[in-house]
């Protein structure tokens, strides 16, 4: 199902793609990169909800991986909310900078997630 929907993707037959992802985290919840693909391909139907709580799960599941933080960004590129799209990049190239080995970050937080590397105090939420 996965795998059907990237094809999908990749030839932007996006109503398909979400059938096939939608079964995808339906079968195995905890597949961040089906939940992933979710967030661009409703970013792409402007379904921007959707593409929201996606991304929420998404980042749950996998904290740690810019590349879901990166889709939000162009997923806020797509919606003209560009000031939340820099937000994003600035929050991931402060952590990237961060020396010592601690993840530090100096850009605010767009977003929050448990064991958020910067506050993980904070319920998990999506600005929106």
């Amino acid at each position: 199902n996965a795998l059907m929907g990237v094809v999908y993707m990749e030839i932007a037959m996006d109503r398909e793609a979400v059938k096939y992802l939608e079964r995808a985290v339906e079968l195995l919840p905890y597949d961040y990169q089906s939940r992933n693909n979710l967030v661009i391909v409703y970013g792409r139907l402007d379904e921007p909800e959707k593409a929201l709580k996606e991304f929420a799960i998404a980042i749950q599941l996998r904290p740690d991986d810019d590349t879901i933080k990166i889709n939000l960004s162009v997923f806020y590129q797509r919606q003209k909310e560009y000031k939340k799209a820099e937000e994003v990049l600035k929050y991931i190239q402060s952590i990237r900078n961060a020396g010592g080995g601690k993840r530090q970050c100096s850009a605010p937080r767009p977003f929050a997630y448990p064991n958020d590397p910067c506050d993980s105090s904070q319920e998990f939420e999506v600005k929106s």
